[in-house]
């Protein structure tokens, strides 16, 4: 079975919980250029991740045009990115994130009252259901469950990994 996927078409994917999606304006309203220039950035391989405030929660940006995939885990699930497979399936996702050796706590933990993820470009306008991004690469909707998410980062063999682990 196939993961699903999005990318940008040249900036960042923002990953942002579904309550605040709604408020996301894309290039329309400057959103995009905010997630252009997140906070906390941290530059991993290829990619970055950073953080943008949205109205009183925030969101991840991740940087660059990769590929994006979502892999979800009995306590969270982990963001894939810069893989080669394309489709990547869930067999192969899985074999690539137990192979990684070592995870690295990065920011504060992402609060989902709602219990969904959702990715997409950022430069596109956000919505209270993914049906209704209008994203040329496609939205990822995650359900993780309502809670309070830790983030590692890793990378390895070239891909880079974000996984998010239920704390609440």
């Amino acid at each position: 079975m196939s993961l699903p996927e999005t990318c940008s078409a040249g900036g960042p994917v923002i990953a942002i919980p579904a309550e605040l999606a709604s408020s996301w304006g894309g290039v329309d309203n400057g959103d995009y250029d905010r997630a252009c220039n997140a906070e906390d950035h941290t530059n991993l391989d290829y990619g970055a991740i950073g953080v943008v405030k949205v109205g009183t929660g925030r969101a991840l940006a991740l940087d660059l045009e990769l590929l994006t995939a979502f892999l979800a885990t009995p306590d969270g699930g982990v963001i894939i990115r810069n893989y080669e497979e394309d489709p990547i399936t869930q067999d192969v996702a899985q074999a690539m994130v137990s192979e990684v050796q070592e995870w690295t706590s990065w920011g504060q933990p992402l609060c989902l009252e709602d219990g969904r993820l959702f990715l997409f470009d950022s430069a596109c306008p956000g919505a209270a259901e993914p049906q209704d991004i209008e994203a040329e690469e496609g939205v990822i909707a995650a359900s993780l469950g309502k809670g309070e998410y830790a983030i590692h980062i890793a990378v390895s063999d070239g891909l880079e990994l974000i996984r998010l682990t239920r704390t609440k």
